[in-house]
């Protein structure tokens, strides 16, 4: 299991026997297509934008300072037309405002020691966790080094609302990279940072070493519960009204919670 997929059942067994096990894909809208069939996208959509300053994040080097290149590498790699130059002066100067905050200056391109998309593998009671972060970096921080988490997130988040609502979906989620991260590399403590692309901005997540051994148990108490809804075939809906926010299958009523 990936810290998503145990994410989604947790927030709704429904979604997710909708998604991996019936394999149903929402209708989403379609890219245009030229005449070499590759999927180009004209104008840019706030995921587009975020998945763009995504790979840049990964493959920048601020030693190198090959900026130019990988912001065009990137502009290929997402099939985005860029004509007139705007997506590119848009990127400069998203990670001009990264190198003008001190935080993440040192977080992202100041670090003692870094590791990029990096894959674990964690075996716990009765299944494997599996997954892969953005990064993991050694820094100065608060006087002394420590191990932090970087995770890179293309939400465009509006209100205070869909703040708070997101950062406690990406709690379990950062919960879940902690807990195999501590493991695999025999980490004592560890902490998380969430860096929005839109923005940006950024919130910083402890991992107390009690919290993640609570964690694990739970974890292996909702493969529990998944095992028990494959068993019985039943995977109930979501009794949290705000888990069908920004939900595909409840948009297009293909729960059936809509009468």
């Amino acid at each position: 299991f990936t810290p998503t997929e145990i994410e989604t059942f947790t927030e709704c067994p429904k979604r997710f026997a909708l998604k991996y096990c019936q394999k149903v894909r929402p209708i989403k809208w379609q890219a245009h297509k030229l005449k070499n069939n590759k999927r180009t996208k004209l104008r840019l959509s706030p995921s587009d934008r975020g998945n763009l300053y995504h790979e840049i994040l990964q493959f920048y080097d601020m030693r190198r300072d090959e900026l130019d290149t990988v912001i065009e590498r990137a502009l290929f790699n997402q099939h985005l037309i860029d004509e007139d130059g705007r997506i590119k002066a848009e990127c400069q100067l998203f990670m001009q405002n990264l190198r003008r905050d001190n935080l993440l200056r040192n977080f992202l391109f100041n670090n003692k020691e870094s590791h990029e998309e990096l894959s674990f593998s964690l075996n716990l009671n009765r299944f494997a966790l599996t997954g892969q972060i953005d990064k993991l970096v050694k820094v100065n921080y608060e006087n002394k080094d420590q191990w932090f988490i970087i995770d890179y997130k293309t939400h465009h988040v509006l209100t205070e609302q869909e703040r708070s609502r997101l950062l406690k979906r990406f709690h379990f989620q950062m919960s879940c990279y902690a807990l195999a991260i501590t493991k695999k590399f025999d980490i004592p403590s560890i902490k998380s940072l969430i860096l929005f692309t839109h923005g940006p901005t950024y919130f910083v997540f402890d991992h107390k070493q009690d919290e993640l051994k609570e964690f694990e148990t739970k974890l292996n108490h909702l493969h529990i519960a998944y095992l028990e809804s494959l068993n019985s075939g039943t995977f109930p809906l979501t009794d949290e009204p705000d888990n069908c926010r920004d939900c595909a299958y409840y948009t297009d009523n293909y729960c059936g919670i809509k009468k």
